[in-house]
């Protein structure tokens, strides 16, 4: 989940003519507790990158807003 969510991040074009696909080349992962509620929610954001790499951060929550895990990853555009 948190990598298809920073994949998402950094692939966005706002344009759905327009599609943009990417490969994870690094994830990391940290697991820091268990969900209180019943529904997860992740969110992902690029953080930098250039022409053919971008790098990404990403939180995975529950309602409550408890922090279930946070991550990091590197992806390459594909072309």
């Amino acid at each position: 989940l948190l990598d298809a969510s920073m994949g998402h991040a950094g692939c966005w074009t706002g344009d759905p003519d327009r599609q943009q696909m990417c490969l994870t080349l690094t994830l990391n992962v940290q697991y820091l507790s268990r969900p209180k509620g019943t529904r997860l929610l992740a969110e992902g954001w690029q953080t930098g990158g250039g022409k053919s790499t971008f790098f990404a951060e990403g939180k995975l929550t529950d309602e409550t807003g408890e922090l279930i895990a946070k991550g990091t990853a590197v992806f390459r555009y594909r072309r």
